[in-house]
Parts: C-alpha cells; structure tokens; sequence
C-alpha cells in the first residue's frame, strides 16, 4: 500500500519469523506508516479540502500528484460472502482487499469497517492510518491488490474459518499536504506478501467477518 507498513497483528502474539512479536510486513514501500506521515504533515484543517468524494457524482478521475482521485466508486458487498461457505469466505476476502484499497483512494474506511471484526487490530490500524492521513489533508494513489493464491480450512461447521493466501500490490505513491512525494523511489514497487488468518460467520450480520491477518514476509525476497 501507498507507503503504509502493513502490520499484521494477532490477539495471540503471533507474528513474523516466529518470534511471537507483533509482524510487520511492508506492501508497497519502506517509507513511514500512515500516522507518521500525517504526524509530520500538519494539523489538519478538520474539513480537508484533498477528501475526496465518497459518493461518486460524476467520473472516476484516478489520483495524481496533483490530488486525490474522485468520484470513486464504493465498493458493493458480494452476495456469496453472506453464505456460511468456502465461497462465501473467499468473497469476503477478496471484498475485505477491495474495501483496503477503497479507504487509501478515499479516506473512507465505513465498507472495510463492515466486514472487519471490531477485535481486529490490522483492521483498526488500517483505519486509523488512513483516516489521519486523508483528516492532514494527505493522499494517496492506491496500491491495487490482487490475491493470486488462497486456501480455506472451515471449523465449527461453518462458523469460523483459517486462511492461508498471497497478495500482490502496487506500484503507488503517497504524498503529503501541498503535493510532496514520501519516498518517491519507491513508488513504482510491486509487493508480493504471504498471509495467514482467521474469520467467522456472524450470523447477526448474516455475512463472513475478517478476525485477524497476519503478513508472514515479503515474497520478493
């Protein structure tokens, strides 16, 4: 993702290169987390005048170094991932990668929200992220993800669920208020990332819900 430190958390202390520390793997760049970069940005004005719009009211315009992409279209929850099936899982996944990239072209973090469960701690950071990132005034072109392998193994008859599964993302590029570039060597990077996690079936909600991810290293070696 657009300079974010992916961080895969778990409620058990799982983590990277099993050492039982929190892992951190990072998607699209070494460049500072998302807090930082809006740390170091400014304070925000509280009504950005970058937020683009949630609502599309017209195009999509891709976003630039001149500013956020707009008209971005929200992305629709699958039917098949309110089915308590391997299917249904794997929906929810991919909807779960759709929603992330959504929330960097937007600041908009209500889709990824719907499909996370409130204990999900990679899920809060990536909100937190962006949501401060996008409340400074900064943005991002989104780092498109794609989930090229995936393997479900379903417990409980059906009502939770362990994944193991590969992401690729990028290039993109992040940039503060003003239009400055964070890193822009690292821009036109594309990440490959191994990922474990679990899910469940809230039977409330009558769809899958995303328990935890956990980045396992980068890919690319």
């Amino acid at each position: 993702m657009a300079g974010l430190l992916l961080t895969g958390c778990s409620g058990d202390g799982g983590g990277d290169g099993g050492d039982g520390s929190t892992s951190a793997a990072s998607t699209a760049s070494a460049s500072p987390s998302a807090s930082e970069t809006a740390d170091t940005a400014g304070a925000g004005s509280g009504s950005p005048s970058t937020a683009p719009s949630a609502s599309p009211s017209g195009s999509y315009e891709p976003a630039t170094s001149e500013g956020p992409a707009k008209n971005v279209p929200m992305p629709e929850m699958p039917e098949a991932m309110k089915e308590p099936t391997e299917e249904g899982l794997e929906a929810a996944l991919e909807y779960w990668w759709e929603a992330g990239y959504y929330l960097q072209l937007t600041g908009d973090s209500s889709p990824l929200e719907a499909v996370s469960n409130a204990d999900c701690i990679l899920c809060e950071e990536l909100v937190n992220d962006w949501t401060g990132i996008y409340g400074v005034d900064g943005w991002s072109t989104g780092a498109k993800p794609n989930i090229p392998t995936s393997v479900f193994n379903l417990e409980n008859q059906g009502d939770t669920a362990t994944m193991i599964f590969e992401t690729t993302e990028g290039p993109s590029a992040l940039y503060k208020p003003g239009g400055e570039e964070v890193d822009p060597e690292d821009s036109d990077k594309t990440f490959k990332t191994s990922w474990t996690g679990s899910a469940s079936f809230d039977t409330s909600r009558g769809h899958w819900l995303i328990d935890e991810l956990v980045a396992q290293g980068d890919l690319d070696g």
